[in-house]
């Protein structure tokens, strides 16, 4: 899964180009790419905390001492960051698009955008 993983990363990564507004779209691209792997991360550790408080029993005995612990804290953390960055990134990212798609608009002459657009 790792592998498909990075693959698809790398392909995204390549196939943006290399222009001012393509290497806005990489670093946008690469931090999506860093959270969602967070996000893999923190789905893995809540797996492996489940199975190992599965083997300890009952769960409610051990509440306390799981949500206090300093590996439910980390995944915490790493769930919050990895949420909002993906969130942050992806709101960026529209409005980058919506920022070009302003100037393309205001070059171009307004006969030319209604042409198009009721095409």
């Amino acid at each position: 899964m790792v592998i498909v993983y990075l693959i698809v990363g790398v392909k995204c990564f390549k196939s943006t180009p290399s222009t001012s507004a393509g290497k806005v779209d990489r670093f946008l691209c690469l931090q999506v790419l860093i959270f969602d792997g967070m996000m893999g991360l923190y789905n893995c550790g809540i797996v492996v905390a489940a199975l190992v408080l599965r083997s300890k029993g009952e769960y409610c005995p051990q509440d306390e001492d799981w949500r206090s612990s300093n590996y439910c804290q980390i995944l915490g953390l790493t769930f919050s960051i990895a949420s909002h960055g993906s969130l942050i990134a992806i709101a960026s990212m529209s409005v980058v698009r919506c920022i070009n798609c302003i100037k393309i608009q205001h070059q171009t002459k307004l006969s030319t955008i209604f042409a198009v657009s009721s095409v």
